[in-house]
């Protein structure tokens, strides 16, 4: 459930923007950031299973 509310705080984020100025790649990259960025809070679930977070 805490990934369906970072996903829709990212989607709300990427709604605030203006993006009638920005090509169809950078709406894309906004995109992808807004939405992965507001998943960055829940790594926490992904770091027991990599071994690169223990550095």
């Amino acid at each position: 459930m805490d990934s369906v509310t970072h996903t829709l705080f990212g989607l709300t984020l990427y709604g605030a923007v203006d993006k009638k100025d920005m090509s169809t790649n950078m709406k894309r990259a906004l995109l992808l950031t807004t939405v992965v960025g507001s998943q960055l809070p829940d790594i926490d679930v992904v770091s027991p299973y990599c071994p690169l977070w223990e550095i």
